[in-house]
């Protein structure tokens, strides 16, 4: 699809004779080649950058299906965040296969699952693929993901996503706003306003509602004491978990587990 020994700007002028100098290098700067990125050899790109420029010309080519095999890997996330945004805007059918949990959340009409397919099954799938391809008026992903655990919610970012899965993941320890900012390379003050603007909430009390939710979870599924249930969910001191959570539940954490309690008795 590439030829190794063209610049990036030569190997799309080449493919797409109409296009200008001027124009077609705006079009690559939407994918992130910019200034004198588009004399690079393309032999001298990353993988990434390879994968980028393929999915342009294919983009350009006037075809009405793309079939993608893992389009986002070995991409940074802001990379990422261009190619999910070019496959929204295709106007055309996708078949895409990927083990990308955050692609498979925004970008599918449908979602396959052949990994554990054999025989006549498979092929009756595949039939069933074909079908889809010709009668699909917008995309259709195809998983091979083994682990068909639920997706992970969707966010307006992908750095937000990221975010939200390491805080996840880290609760149960102190999460500072240098931890969270450096993850995805900006300063502090910058992650905190793009943070409340994408999600309509502070860092800190996004955080406080996860530990929230998470010792809720602990009171109505086991037996745990309030105070080990506290440290659990990443709070400092049992006093200033009672306090948070009497103001976010409008209940001790004790007459939360009664409330419970009582109500899955009742039904």
């Amino acid at each position: 699809l590439l030829d190794d020994n063209e610049t990036v700007l030569g190997e799309m002028k080449n493919a797409y004779h109409l296009y200008s100098d001027t124009g077609m290098r705006s079009l690559l700067g939407r994918f992130l080649f910019f200034g004198d990125d588009v004399f690079k050899q393309v032999k001298d790109l990353s993988g990434g950058e390879k994968a980028k420029l393929s999915l342009l010309k294919l983009m350009l080519s006037g075809a009405n299906t793309l079939v993608l095999d893992e389009p986002t890997n070995h991409l940074d996330i802001e990379s990422k965040e261009i190619v999910e945004e070019a496959l929204m805007e295709f106007e055309g059918t996708l078949l895409i296969v990927s083990h990308d949990r955050y692609l498979l959340n925004i970008i599918p009409d449908r979602i396959l699952e052949l990994t554990q397919m054999q025989g006549f099954s498979s092929t009756i799938a595949f039939f069933s693929i074909l079908n889809m391809m010709a009668t699909s008026s917008r995309r259709v992903l195809v998983s091979n993901m083994f682990d068909a655990s639920s997706v992970v919610s969707a966010s307006k970012s992908r750095r937000i996503a990221k975010v939200c899965e390491y805080i996840e993941e880290n609760l149960t320890r102190d999460i500072s706003l240098s931890d969270v900012a450096g993850l995805v390379n900006m300063s502090e003050s910058a992650f905190s306003h793009f943070f409340r603007k994408r999600t309509g909430t502070t860092y800190i009390n996004y955080v406080t509602n996860m530990r929230i939710a998470r010792a809720c979870n602990l009171l109505a599924d086991t037996t745990r004491s309030a105070s080990e249930i506290c440290y659990d969910c990443g709070f400092n001191n049992i006093s200033n978990f009672i306090r948070i959570f009497t103001k976010k539940k409008g209940k001790t954490p004790i007459e939360y587990r009664k409330y419970i309690t009582q109500l899955i008795a009742k039904y």
